[in-house]
């Protein structure tokens, strides 16, 4: 009876051992801070108090529409050697047109609400996608994509390049005729 308590008492402190090992290996992966969080959220009246629990309210009636970007940064250690800080944000909104935004840093850590309501959210139609890079001292130190991002490819239609295409488009069409 004795040998089988020590037996048990000694199976305990082995699996204890193995249990805290474990736990000493997940635990600095499972709390690694991240330089860069982005969400997106829709403006709207379902988002006012009083549509919830039905009181009156005049924003009730003429609501503010629109979306809005939350970004937040956070530097690491490592990111104490460089002196600037940006964050550009390139955003595209649904009727093709971008926009882009350069901010200088001054905290290590720190949040910008990005805002797109009422006139211009109805005139753009919303934000379609949008990349946010977080930089320092010309180094990109991450990058935050929305899942539709996708760069785009540029042409060149200058007025030289145009005419020489006109040129060879009309010399290829007569040569067929």
């Amino acid at each position: 009876m004795y040998k089988a308590k020590k037996l048990k008492n000694a199976l305990i402190k082995s699996s204890l051992k193995i249990l805290i090992a474990i736990i000493c290996f997940l635990c600095p992966t499972s709390c690694s801070l991240q330089r860069l969080n982005v969400q997106t959220h829709y403006v709207n009246r379902e988002q006012l108090a009083s549509y919830h629990v039905y009181t009156p309210d005049p924003h009730k009636e003429n609501p503010t529409i629109g979306q809005t970007i939350l970004i937040q940064w956070h530097m690491l250690k490592q990111d104490q050697n460089f002196r600037e800080f940006y964050l550009h944000l390139a955003i595209r909104f649904r009727n093709r047109r971008e926009e882009n935004i350069y901010l200088q840093l001054t905290k290590s850590s720190g949040t910008y609400l990005y805002h797109l309501l009422n006139e211009k959210f109805c005139f753009s139609g919303g934000i379609a996608t949008y990349k946010i890079d977080l930089i320092g001292d010309e180094c990109l130190l991450e990058s935050w994509t929305h899942p539709l991002w996708v760069d785009l490819i540029s042409f060149d239609f200058s007025t030289e390049n145009t005419k020489k295409e006109q040129e060879t488009f009309n010399k290829s069409k007569s040569a067929k005729y």
